[in-house]
């Protein structure tokens, strides 16, 4: 996810939640100046800040978690983990 893509993500899901970039600036300690030049694109955005952003906003960081056809059920999971167990013996077997 590219800067402009989070900042366009932040604005997304500030407004849905129908608060201000000042209110947002309280919840995350960054300043307010600072998250609409987040929302603009206008900066690199830091790991730490997209981190405090989306926790703030309630949001995943992996945009992929997001859509609910994308989740994977535990038995899902359990079946790809169980083929890249297999897989990993095979190679260690070499």
């Amino acid at each position: 996810m590219g800067d402009s893509d989070i900042g366009e993500r932040v604005k997304h899901e500030r407004k849905a939640l129908k608060i201000t970039q000042k209110d947002l600036a309280k919840r995350t300690g960054l300043s307010g100046a600072t998250i609409g030049r987040i929302e603009r694109g206008e900066v690199e955005v830091k790991h730490n800040q997209v981190e405090v952003l989306f926790s703030a906003l309630g949001i995943s960081h992996l945009p992929d978690c997001d859509s609910k056809k994308d989740r994977l059920t535990v038995p899902e999971i359990l079946d790809k983990l169980e083929h890249y167990v297999a897989e990993l013996r095979k190679i260690m077997t070499r």
